[in-house]
This record gives structure tokens, C-alpha cells and sequence, in this order.
């Protein structure tokens, strides 16, 4: 067996046969009476020596392959997903949107549990999930209450329905708000054994969806109606850069410093480094700190963004 994995001339004929004749391996393997798990090896040879070459062209286009590769390496994350700058933010976060229902599509499985937050974002997945495949086991469970005065169909429990119903999937709702005005009320509420049995699922998720807030007038936690009017300025003065399943953090990612995170009802956000797939996604250079806040507190490993966002945040200190 050693003379024939050595032998180039049927090394090359292998090679000729699987990519130009386009055959399978256990087609050559009979053809040439030899065993699959040969045909495989002259493969990883000839590549070895240099008698196939693989080239990949166009890299640096549209797919921004080189500047996914850097921002990987630069922020350890185990993948980054870059789609074209929109000057429209409808248009941005419904292209974020499909790019990471296409990555979804790529990773989720039976018995799969994801993890789903609230917001703009998150909320443009769902439309385009292909719907080809149904997964009766993969579950989609909230990772946050219902929230305030925002649009009900930014809501987790919303998001999650149209997730669900897109996969042909399980899904709970929770039933429960984002905010309440005490720690102590959240703990009492904590202790009911629906409300449990939720958080226990999300708890198991290998999945979970993180739109990334920024702390600004504008932004949708500060719109939720669970803030007073001056708490903006307050979180600001404090060093208030992001959010995420409304739990503020700073510039760091560190949540400690706002009491206010007490008060939220979602879950445990140290969770999410101990999941197998963390999927932030946000966009625009509004967001940058943001982003870059929740990379620092090691929230995520996977990024969806825009690419005028993503070159600016390769020019940032870790």
C-alpha cells in the first residue's frame, strides 16, 4: 500500500479523475481498485507536494473575506459576518438581518435551544429564514421580559413567534416585564415556576441572538419607557456605552457600576460566554463603542455588522 500512495502518476490520475473528471472518491476507489480511505490520502498529498493548487478568487470583494479574517484574529471570535453599508437604516438592519438568518440556517439543529433578545435587528431575521427545512426538536426561548412602550413586535416573545414559526419550531413566550421597579419584586417574580422553567431552558441554549444597544437618546432602551428623563444623563455621566437584553455596561463591558441592571429581568448575561454560538449583531458607526464594549466584556463570539462599522472598529484597541 505504501508503493501506491507513493506512486505520482496515480497520484496525479486520482487528482485528474476527482477534480476535472469530477467523480466521486468511491467511484475512482473502484475504478482504480483501491480503497476510498486511499484515494482521500493521495488527495491530502498531492496538495501537500504542491501537485494540486487551490485558488480562491475574489476574496476581497463584496464577501470582505480579508477584513472578516483580521477582525477574527484581532478580537478572538470565531467568526465575523460583513455585509455591504447601507446609507438607509432600514435597509442596514434588514441586510444584517439576512445575513444572520443565513448563518443560522448554517448552524442550528435538532435539539438546538436559541436564545432570543428584543430589538430592531433581531426582529428582520425571521422574514428570511428560507423555510426549507422544519425543525420539530430546535426550541426558541426569550432571554428578556416583555419591554415597555417599544413596538410590540420588537419584543422578544414577538421575535421569538416569527423565529419559531419560520423554523417550524417550539417556542414560550415570557410573560413576565423587562424592568420592574425593585430587586425584591424581580426576585419574588424569579420564583415562579413557569418564569423558572423558562430561564432553565434559556440557560441550556447554545444559541442566543444579542442585538447590541448604544447608549444615546435615541436608542430603543432609553425609549422603553422603564427610564425617567434624567436617568439618560445619569447613565452617561456614569460611562453608560452599551446595552445588551437591556443590561447596561461601559466602555469595558463591565455591568457592576448601574444599579439599574438589578431591576432588569432577563438573563444572566455571564451566560452568553459560556455559549456555544453568541451572535451580536449591530451596525453603523453609531454603534461602534458599542460593539466594541461588548467584545471587551467577552459577550460574544460571533459578529454580524456593516463594513464601514467593521473598519473602524479594526482600527480600535481591544
Amino acid at each position: 500500500m505504501r508503493k501506491i500512495i507513493d506512486n505520482e502518476r496515480i497520484i496525479i490520475k486520482v487528482c485528474d479523475m476527482y477534480f476535472n473528471g469530477m467523480k466521486k472518491q468511491s467511484e475512482i476507489a473502484k475504478e482504480l481498485n483501491i480503497s476510498r480511505p486511499t484515494v482521500s490520502r493521495m488527495i491530502d498529498i498531492a496538495k501537500e507536494k504542491g501537485i494540486v493548487k487551490i485558488l480562491i478568487s475574489d476574496l476581497s470583494g463584496r464577501n470582505y473575506f480579508s477584513l472578516e479574517r483580521k477582525l477574527e484574529e484581532k478580537f478572538n471570535l470565531k467568526e465575523v459576518i460583513i455585509v455591504d453599508t447601507k446609507e438607509d437604516d432600514k435597509e442596514q438592519k434588514d441586510e444584517m438581518g439576512k445575513a444572520t438568518a443565513n448563518f443560522l440556517e448554517r448552524i442550528v439543529k435538532e435539539g438546538s435551544i436559541v436564545g432570543v433578545s428584543m430589538g430592531t435587528t433581531i426582529s428582520c431575521i425571521a422574514k428570511h429564514i428560507s423555510g426549507y427545512y422544519s425543525y420539530r426538536k430546535l426550541q426558541l426561548i426569550p432571554m428578556i421580559g416583555g419591554v415597555g412602550q417599544v413596538a410590540t413586535e420588537l419584543h422578544s416573545n414577538s421575535i421569538v413567534e416569527n423565529l419559531a414559526k419560520s423554523f417550524g419550531a417550539k417556542y414560550q413566550f415570557l410573560h413576565i416585564p423587562a424592568m420592574v421597579s425593585s430587586s425584591h419584586i424581580k426576585e419574588e417574580l424569579m420564583k415562579d415556576d413557569y418564569i423558572k422553567n423558562i430561564f432553565d431552558k434559556v440557560n441550556k441554549m447554545n444559541i442566543a441572538l444579542l442585538g447590541i444597544g448604544s447608549i444615546s437618546e435615541d436608542s430603543t432602551v432609553i425609549h422603553t419607557g422603564y427610564f425617567e428623563s434624567n436617568q439618560y444623563e445619569e447613565l452617561k455621566n456614569n460611562g453608560a456605552v452599551s446595552d445588551i437584553c437591556m443590561n447596561i455596561l461601559d466602555a469595558n463591558g463591565d455591568p457592576s457600576k448601574f444599579d439599574i441592571n438589578n431591576n432588569v429581568i432577563s438573563v444572566d448575561i455571564d451566560r452568553f460566554k459560556m455559549t456555544e454560538y453568541s451572535i451580536g449583531i449591530a451596525g453603523g458607526l453609531k454603534k461602534e463603542e458599542a460593539i466594541l464594549s461588548v467584545i471587551r466584556g467577552g459577550y460574544i463570539n460571533v459578529l454580524v455588522t456593516d463594513v464601514e462599522c467593521a473598519k473602524r472598529l479594526l482600527e480600535k484597541k481591544l
